[in-house]
């Protein structure tokens, strides 16, 4: 049994003196905050094979939780955006062996996940002549900030065929499914200011869903005079791709 605990608590303030070199024309405070706990139960135990000592099964069971908080306060108007995350999770694998050459490792992990998060701030106001204060409202209508939600029932297999010449090499086939998330920070929706004096802005995306990943690979291996040989070919599809997209947007007069 194994319980794990973390907490997050980062703050920044960003100045940006674009107009003028002694007087601040935008300021941006950035607080995380963040806890996240673990729980899982884990049980192994050999099988009796007599062409492998490590034959075994196990069986687990593990629960994530998360509840992250990120604030950003710009131009003394505050935005907020929480999202708790609830991963719950089972498997089993089993390791076999037929005969001393041919084994099997099979398994499965059936997934449930539910998201919900929230954003919310004040209708956005400028002073006249507030320059890099209109450049943050204009990136909000750009790419409006909403309030998605997500849930999940899966279920991730995986298959090996494993088979040991004894002495040429040894050759596996693998089949499986696996998840990739987001990162905190990619799903992070609040425009982030810091490089705005050499126009770049990053924003990340609420929306983003995981990747759902399928793979299989045939690889062989095996000892050799000057170390040790690898060689696979493997074929991957990947749904909801996540990657970094950058565009440009001509807002008053200046490309970003």
């Amino acid at each position: 049994f194994q319980l794990d605990y973390d907490d997050h608590h980062d703050d920044k303030t960003i100045t940006s003196y674009v107009n003028n070199e002694n007087t601040p024309s935008l300021n941006e405070t950035i607080r995380d905050d963040g806890k996240e706990y673990i729980y899982s139960i884990d049980y192994s135990a050999p099988i009796a094979n007599q062409y492998n000592e490590d034959a075994k099964y196990e069986l687990g069971v593990k629960v994530e939780t998360a509840d992250q908080q990120h604030y950003a306060t710009v131009q003394n108007q505050d935005f907020k955006w929480k999202y708790d995350n609830v991963i719950s999770a089972g498997y089993f694998n089993i390791l076999y062996n037929f005969n001393e050459k041919f084994g099997v490792q099979a398994g499965a992990r059936i997934e449930n996940q539910n998201k919900d998060s929230n954003i919310t701030y004040e209708d956005f106001t400028c002073e006249q002549g507030d320059a890099e204060c209109e450049l943050f409202n204009d990136i909000i209508d750009l790419y409006p900030i909403t309030s998605p939600s997500y849930k999940h029932d899966r279920l991730y297999p995986s298959l090996y065929f494993l088979y040991d010449t004894k002495g040429s090499g040894n050759y596996k086939l693998e089949f499986g499914r696996r998840i990739e998330r987001p990162g905190h920070w990619s799903l992070d929706p609040i425009p982030d200011l810091e490089d705005m004096d050499s126009n770049f802005i990053m924003k990340g995306n609420a929306s983003l869903n995981p990747e759902d990943i399928y793979k299989s690979e045939i690889s062989y291996s095996n000892r050799i005079a000057l170390g040790f040989l690898k060689a696979s070919i493997y074929y991957s599809q990947v749904k909801n791709k996540i990657d970094r997209v950058k565009t440009s947007e001509v807002i008053n007069g200046e490309i970003y």
